[in-house]
């Protein structure tokens, strides 16, 4: 499975949903009362971490996992 899930899916991968992440980053921001500081996040699927990168750079500790990885 593991060659399946290679670099250039990863990179397929974040192409495509980049800025779903970046979207959906701030539905989870407003679902936590827009106070993502400390709030500790388990990001599974992760991909290339479009959606992990803004929650961390909104201030939450994110941990990520992915095939990918």
């Amino acid at each position: 499975m593991g060659d399946f899930y290679g670099a250039d899916l990863a990179a397929i991968h974040a192409d495509g949903f980049g800025g779903l992440g970046a979207a959906a980053a701030g539905v989870v921001a407003q679902a936590l009362g827009d106070s993502l500081a400390g709030a500790r996040i388990l990001d599974l699927g992760c991909g290339a971490g479009a959606l992990s990168a803004p929650l961390t750079q909104a201030g939450a500790r994110v941990w990520g996992l992915d095939l990918s990885a």
